[in-house]
């Protein structure tokens, strides 16, 4: 597999991945129908509520869609400013690229929280103090760092390097065609 195809594969799976998680939620939002009736506390905060339920769902849901049917789009966003993937089926990913595609992962998972938390704190004030602010914080900090991840991540492979005191630990030589492991069903493996 070359770069490209590594890229868009986990991508995919990033999008089947938000789209099960927003298929899985969507009950949750239905089931808040038949709490309202039963719990008087809840009808007064009933909006508030629903949208922080129903928002996070169709953040993934939107998200999964992107990523699973225009994955290259999403990946010319993602990595814009990063030359264009050698199309060797020998070449390996740089440690940006996977820096980038953890960022984005935390990027999307705290969104969809954090969009759920500011809708509870943005229509309950009554809630300030509460555990609100425990979850809101968290997922605050989570984008703030994802969004690093994804902006900077050609600094922070570069910053890893001089640490670590090594850049050839990082960086991974291309495997040539003679010491590649062969895919023949017929020979044994060591």
């Amino acid at each position: 597999m070359n770069i490209r195809q590594v890229r868009d594969l986990a991508l995919k799976i990033f999008g089947i991945y938000y789209l099960s998680n927003a298929l899985v939620r969507a009950p949750q939002f239905a089931s808040l129908f038949f709490s309202w009736n039963r719990n008087p506390e809840m009808a007064g905060h009933g909006f508030a509520i629903a949208l922080s339920v129903l928002s996070p769902i169709a953040f993934w849901l939107i998200i999964g869609l992107l990523l699973t049917f225009r994955t290259p789009r999403v990946a010319g966003i993602l990595w814009k400013s990063q030359e264009e993937p050698a199309s060797s089926p020998t070449a390996r990913p740089s440690l940006s690229f996977w820096i980038v595609l953890v960022g984005f992962f935390f990027f999307v998972s705290a969104a969809g929280g954090a969009v759920a938390e500011a809708w509870i704190l943005a229509f309950n004030r009554q809630m300030r103090g509460s555990f609100v602010y425990y979850k809101f914080f968290p997922e605050v900090v989570t984008l703030v760092l994802s969004i690093v991840c994804i902006l900077k991540a050609q600094a922070i492979e570069a910053w890893l390097s001089r640490k670590i005191g090594e850049s050839s630990r990082l960086e991974v030589e291309p495997i040539s065609p003679e010491v590649a492991p062969s895919a023949s069903p017929d020979e044994p493996s060591t």
